[in-house]
C-alpha cells in the first residue's frame, strides 16, 4: 500500500511568523503534522481556558482551532518572541500575552485551571512542569512539542510525567520526541439505584394489575 500524502493548512498568520522567526535566527518550531494536531485538539475544547510558553508559532496553531469562546494565555518568554507574537495574534481578543516569567505567572493563577496547556519544547526547570501540571483541569491536555535530544536529557521531563498520579502519557512518533498527557477525569461516586433484579416483582405487579382490569 502507498503511503498517502497529507497537505496540511497552514494558520493564516504562519508565514510571516516563520519569516521573522527566521530573521531572528530561529528553526521552524512545529512541524506541520503536530500543528495539525494541536488545531484538532484545541478544536476539541469550545469554550476552554488556554494556556501557552513559546513563541508565536504554536500560538497560531492553537488558535486556528480555537472558536470564539476559548481563550488562550500565552507567556513568551522573552521580549522578541513577545513582539513576534503582539504584532501578528495581539489584535485577537481571544488572546492575552503576558510578560512575566513564566514560573511567577504559573504560581500566580495556581488556583485556576486550564484545558489544555501547551509548551513549544521542554521547560529546563522540571518546577515549571511540576506547577503546569497542577493547573490542568479533570480531562485536560498537556502538550510538549519537543524534548531535548538524547534520552539522557529527555530522562527528568520522562521520570516527572509519569511519576504522576492520575496523568495518562502517550509519546507521539516525532524525531523531537512530542509527547501529549491527559489529566484523568475525576472519578464519580458511586451510582445507587436498585438492581434490574429487583425491580422484576414491581414490574410483575403492574403486569398482573393491567390483566386483571
Amino acid at each position: 500500500m502507498s503511503r498517502l500524502s497529507h497537505h496540511t493548512t497552514p494558520p493564516r498568520h504562519l508565514e510571516a511568523i516563520l519569516s521573522e522567526h527566521a530573521a531572528l535566527g530561529r528553526d521552524r518550531v512545529v512541524e506541520p503534522w503536530i500543528g495539525g494536531l494541536v488545531r484538532a485538539l484545541a478544536a476539541s475544547k469550545p469554550g476552554g481556558a488556554f494556556l501557552h510558553a513559546g513563541g508565536a508559532e504554536l500560538a497560531a496553531w492553537l488558535m486556528d482551532g480555537m472558536d470564539i469562546t476559548t481563550r488562550l494565555v500565552t507567556i513568551p518568554g522573552d521580549p522578541a518572541q513577545r513582539e513576534v507574537t503582539t504584532r501578528h495574534l495581539g489584535d485577537d481578543i481571544r488572546l492575552a500575552v503576558h510578560s512575566q516569567d513564566p514560573l511567577d505567572f504559573l504560581r500566580d493563577v495556581a488556583r485556576h485551571r486550564f484545558h489544555f496547556i501547551a509548551f513549544d519544547e521542554a521547560p529546563g526547570d522540571i518546577a515549571l512542569l511540576e506547577a503546569a501540571a497542577g493547573l490542568l483541569a479533570p480531562g485536560a491536555l498537556l502538550l510538549i512539542n519537543a524534548l531535548p535530544a538524547g534520552d539522557a536529557a529527555a530522562a527528568p521531563v520522562a521520570a516527572f510525567l509519569h511519576g504522576q498520579p492520575g496523568l495518562h502519557v502517550g509519546w507521539l512518533p516525532h524525531s523531537t520526541g512530542a509527547v501529549l498527557a491527559v489529566r484523568s477525569p475525576e472519578r464519580a461516586g458511586p451510582r445507587r439505584g436498585r438492581r434490574r433484579g429487583a425491580r422484576e416483582p414491581a414490574r410483575a405487579r403492574r403486569t398482573a394489575e393491567v390483566g386483571s382490569g
